[in-house]
């Protein structure tokens, strides 16, 4: 008998409540304390640069150097193993249920209304430590679409024997609108990759609202199936408006198809 886990359910809620306690061993165990030392010490350098909270643009170069030492962090061997139970105050941690994945996002503080953010995904291979950058663009300000979001769900799906991964992003642009954003990854020949049509033939599901609405971005994973308020764009008001609609996105062989 397969158990399903619904979103609220109170099985999925004692879940996350083990995780807690549980994952800090499953990531440490396998490490000898002098490596253990000295992958604290390269954590805690991180944590440093994001502690920094003084001048701006100094902020904004920290934040960044620390993603590039998170990035060179999680390309050691073993590295995947280590719990970075700092950085974890810092940032927003989410870990696949099969313990395969972890997505590390922080924001990078680009000031005003518009915000950028760091989102990097750590896994291991054969021992060795992998990270994908998943806002690869690497920008500030323009030609970022929407990879720009601080991960904060991360679903693990079952289809034809694979298993795939949903991640729900937030982030904003400014202008008094802020957007979520649906991705699937998988892992190819040991590689962590982002799917480029499992989305209704899509590489993401883009929503964006005015800051005063919430999209109501949503996986059921009894249904499995997502679904999300419909926005339109209005000039006359210069706001994405809801159109009341809501979208559904069934799980088919193809991957997310709307319905």
């Amino acid at each position: 008998m397969k158990l399903t886990l619904s979103y609220n359910s109170p099985l999925r809620i004692i879940f996350i409540i083990l995780s807690l306690f549980i994952t800090p061993m499953l990531f440490s165990q396998s490490l000898s304390k002098t490596k253990m030392s000295a992958f604290k010490k390269k954590e805690m350098e991180i944590v440093k640069l994001l502690k920094y909270d003084e001048e701006f643009d100094e902020m904004f170069s920290k934040r960044k150097e620390a993603r590039e030492k998170l990035i060179s962090f999680c390309q050691m061997d073993s590295s995947y193993f280590y719990p970075f139970d700092s950085l974890k105050n810092y940032s927003n941690f989410k870990i696949s249920a099969d313990q395969k994945v972890r997505i590390i996002s922080w924001d990078l503080v680009t000031g005003g209304t518009w915000h950028d953010y760091a989102s990097i995904a750590h896994y291991d291979s054969l021992g060795v430590g992998r990270s994908l950058n998943l806002h690869e663009k690497n920008c500030y300000m323009t030609d970022c679409e929407y990879e720009d979001v601080s991960v904060y769900d991360l679903f693990d799906i079952e289809q034809n024997g694979k298993t795939y991964y949903l991640t729900f992003g937030y982030g904003t642009h400014g202008s008094g609108h802020h957007h979520r954003t649906a991705r699937i990854f998988f892992f190819d020949s040991g590689q962590f990759k982002q799917h480029k049509t499992f989305l209704n033939g899509k590489t993401a599901l883009n929503i964006v609202s005015a800051r005063r609405d919430n999209p109501d971005l949503y996986y059921d994973e009894v249904s499995k199936s997502i679904r999300h308020k419909e926005f339109d764009f209005d000039n006359d008001i210069g706001f994405a408006k809801a159109t009341g609609k809501i979208l559904f996105f069934k799980l088919t062989s193809k991957g997310f198809q709307k319905q």
